[in-house]
């Protein structure tokens, strides 16, 4: 009797899984988006979903990448909240890293940013990464966020 490999099975299912709720999201997002007349989300079913059949690997090559490139921006962006907080919104901010997001890497998606820890979550074929920074750590993790 063959052996089934259950954990890559659950694996696969769940990947899956958060592909349909983001998609089912991104539809919602779009509709509103389109009824309030704004700026329309990615549209759904697009590089997104491709970027599921590539292995693994090239997800986190592709990360790692996007992480080097916004060390900078982000760095500046941080030290700028820091300063400003008191007197500048914060939706300045998420725009200015929604837009540093796409301009590294087209493929990727702006999930949420956050004020504690500073950052944002985005998408990338499938797997959430979160980058953040405080006064003494830029970093980025993979997060379990559906």
């Amino acid at each position: 009797m063959a052996r089934v490999n259950k954990a890559a099975i659950r694996d696969e299912y769940r990947v899956m899984a958060r592909a349909a709720k983001l998609e089912r999201k991104w539809n919602q997002d779009l509709e509103e988006a389109q009824a309030n007349g704004t700026h329309s989300p990615p549209v759904p079913g697009g590089e997104v979903f491709d970027m599921l059949k590539l292995p693994e690997g090239q997800r986190k090559v592709a990360a790692k990448r996007l992480f080097d490139r916004l060390e900078k921006g982000m760095a500046i962006l941080y030290d700028r909240w820091q300063d400003e907080k008191e007197y500048e919104g914060w939706a300045d901010y998420a725009v200015s890293m929604s837009d540093a997001l796409q301009k590294y890497e087209p493929r990727a998606h702006f999930i949420r940013s956050s004020q504690k820890p500073f950052g944002f979550t985005y998408q990338l074929g499938g797997t959430y990464y979160q980058i953040s920074v405080t006064a003494t750590k830029y970093a980025y993790k993979v997060v379990d966020y559906l």
